[in-house]
């Protein structure tokens, strides 16, 4: 099977978000990425030790709302959402 295109806006938007969540969590080991198969998951595997790692990335959107929740607010929900992804 075809491996999915870097230059597609989807694909480079969840390279975007895998990079830096890669930046901030360091239990993720050190490897060599490799993009996924178009139309299948994971949308990444990282390569390393001699084990492959598969992660998808999941974009989550919040409906639009009359009033906007405080920027304090909005951080706990990004916090939460982070915990429940990794843990």
């Amino acid at each position: 099977m075809e491996r999915e295109s870097p230059s597609k806006p989807k694909k480079l938007r969840e390279l975007r978000a895998f990079e830096t969540f890669r930046a901030i969590d360091r239990s993720l080991p050190p490897g060599d990425l490799v993009l996924g198969v178009p139309g299948e998951e994971p949308d990444f595997l990282i390569k390393a030790h001699g084990t492959t790692i598969g992660v998808e990335v999941t974009e989550y959107f919040t409906p639009p709302m009359a009033r906007q929740p405080s920027l304090k607010a909005r951080e706990k929900i990004t916090t939460e959402i982070a915990r429940e992804a990794t843990g």
